[in-house]
């Protein structure tokens, strides 16, 4: 116990000498409130760059889906109607190529 209480003398002895000796060793003191701080800055940050993400996502998706519309509108012809050709058509591509 004595050993304990010796060594918190010295240590509270020094951190005042810290203190005393240079002003940027009193600042280490003061940083619990400058880390809740910069705790509460990044949460802010955070949330900003979250809604900002949704916000770009909505229109992003907005636009992706209306260009898809408008890409399967324009192509409607090419889609296949009847489903039982869909396995012959690789061939047919490859051969018709092979053929020319």
């Amino acid at each position: 116990a004595k050993q304990e209480e010796g060594e918190e003398r010295q240590s509270s002895s020094l951190s005042r000498r810290s203190t005393e000796l240079s002003p940027c060793f009193a600042t280490v003191e003061r940083r619990p409130a400058k880390q809740e701080e910069m705790s509460a800055t990044v949460q802010k940050l955070v949330k900003s760059t979250t809604s900002l993400a949704c916000s770009a996502q909505k229109t992003l998706s907005s636009r992706i889906g209306a260009g898809y519309t408008e890409l399967m509108a324009n192509n409607a012809k090419y889609v296949l109607q009847d489903k039982s050709k869909l396995a012959d058509m690789p061939k047919q591509y490859i051969f018709t190529h092979l053929a020319e």
